[in-house]
């Protein structure tokens, strides 16, 4: 099963917190949609930057986490395993305080990490007309 599925590398440094903040960063606009590459129809997901934005400082990899037994919520937002830079460890999970089951997500860092600066919301773009692939990440 191909479980890693990378985007266009990038020269840019990450900084601690590994990822632009939108309202505070106008490299913000990202692109969540199903990798038609992968044979994997459950789990293997492309994240990607907007196409629109030439800032390619968001390379990751958003992959289901195989450690856990949670079938369905638990997954692995990861920068590129090309990178050197070890703050790259994430969690992206379902958000179990939402009763919107399907576009409420909580996207945090890992708890192993002392860094408090990664509690993000990962939710629906309610701008899009695409009712699959348009979602926005945003600072909770």
């Amino acid at each position: 099963m191909k479980t890693s599925f990378f985007l266009s590398c990038i020269t840019v440094a990450a900084t601690v917190a590994a990822a632009p903040v939108p309202g505070t960063d106008a490299v913000a606009s990202y692109e969540w949609k199903k990798d038609t590459q992968s044979t994997d129809g459950v789990a293997s997901y492309q994240w990607k930057k907007d196409t629109q934005n030439t800032d390619g400082v968001a390379s990751y990899q958003w992959k289901k986490d195989t450690e856990s037994t949670d079938g369905v919520a638990s997954y692995q937002w990861k920068k590129d395993t090309e990178s050197t830079d070890g703050v790259a460890s994430y969690q992206w999970k379902k958000d179990t305080q939402s009763t919107d089951g399907v576009a409420s997500y909580e996207w945090k860092k890992d708890t192993e990490n002392t860094d408090g600066v990664a509690s993000y919301q990962w939710k629906k773009d309610t701008q899009s007309t695409d009712g699959v692939a348009s979602y926005e990440w945003k600072k909770e």
